[in-house]
């Protein structure tokens, strides 16, 4: 697998995470392809949309005192 991906996963597993997780990122992307006919969007557009689902919360670093964020 490749290197960026698995450091991807990884961190969307991190222990602290109980909303931005992988899960969270299928779920967007499942929704825009639910929905993709109503945006129209070109090819290169939509590659664009999903990469950027991809990396949103890739790095979530919160304050231990505020964990509760998650």
């Amino acid at each position: 697998m490749n290197t960026l991906i698995t450091d991807v996963l990884h961190y969307y597993q991190e222990p602290h995470r109980r909303y931005h997780t992988w899960d969270h990122v299928m779920d967007m992307v499942s929704r825009y392809l639910k929905h993709r006919s109503h945006y129209k969007l070109e090819r290169w557009e939509e590659e664009i949309l999903i990469e950027a689902i991809y990396w949103h919360d890739v790095v979530y670093h919160i304050p231990k005192k505020e964990l509760s964020n998650e």
